[in-house]
């Protein structure tokens, strides 16, 4: 049984020092590849959204809603299996690894438009099989009005 979500993400306003509530949160996969595995990765990639939420009192999402009619939009329970099968699903190619982008949608609204940054996107590689193995993916985007940062959280 998954203890948590197999991809978290975390928004602390370094601004205020506090956690960024009501942060809206799109969970995407890339659906259309570089013709090449020798190509970089900084092609431009088609992504669809498999899941959306938004960040509660702690900055965390704690629930992902699912996007897709044919598998469900009720939030996802964090020890089903729909997640992964909505990525499968929304997948055109077997291509390792995947390549997913968090963007962090609404950025200038809570900052009141008195931002540099509307939207942030973080993009990363999930090996195919690590979700289904346990393995766990949390972003956190440490947030203010004219920067960003993340890393890989544990």
């Amino acid at each position: 049984m998954i203890s948590r979500h197999p991809i978290t993400c975390h928004v602390l306003d370094t601004t205020s020092g506090k956690p960024a509530q009501n942060v809206q949160v799109l969970l995407q996969i890339a659906t259309s590849f570089p013709a090449s595995s020798t190509e970089s990765y900084d092609q431009d990639y088609v992504y669809s959204t498999v899941a959306t939420a938004s960040t509660n009192s702690d900055g965390r999402v704690s629930h992902w809603s699912l996007v897709d009619d044919e598998l469900s939009t009720a939030p996802i329970n964090i020890s089903d299996d729909r997640f992964i099968a909505a990525m499968q699903h929304k997948l055109t190619s077997t291509q390792v690894p995947w390549i997913v982008r968090v963007r962090f949608k609404n950025i200038a609204e809570y900052f009141a438009n008195d931002t540099f940054f509307p939207y942030a996107d973080i993009v990363f590689t999930v090996p195919v099989g690590s979700l289904a193995n346990g393995e766990h993916f949390h972003i956190p985007l440490l947030l203010s009005k004219y920067s960003y940062t993340t890393y890989r959280g544990s």
